[in-house]
């Protein structure tokens, strides 16, 4: 499939209110950005996290209190700040993707 129509899988389709499950292989090119294999898994990986505990909702249908209610749940499982803060930080960089793919 080309990067082209991969982009177009990404945004919702007009006068719909519900979505299928999200598929993380649509994101591919979030991923593959960066140089560092290490980074990469690291991005795969949080953004699997993230989007396991939301049930891959589509991203179009996922709001500021699904990312709280993560984020709680990563602070109960006592977590640390950094890593708290370092999973926070690759969402908003997928989302951030997402809004200009």
């Amino acid at each position: 499939m080309n990067e082209k129509l991969e982009r177009k899988l990404i945004v919702p389709p007009q006068n719909v209110t519900m979505f299928e499950k999200f598929n993380l292989k649509t994101i591919t090119p979030f991923f593959e950005r960066s140089v560092s294999e290490e980074t990469r898994r690291a991005y795969r990986r949080i953004s699997k996290e993230f989007f396991t505990f939301l049930h891959f909702k589509h991203p179009a249908e996922i709001n500021h209190a699904d990312v709280q209610r993560w984020r709680d749940l990563l602070i109960s499982l006592k977590k640390s700040d950094a890593t708290v803060r370092l999973k926070l930080s690759v969402i908003r960089s997928m989302f951030d993707y997402l809004k200009i793919a």
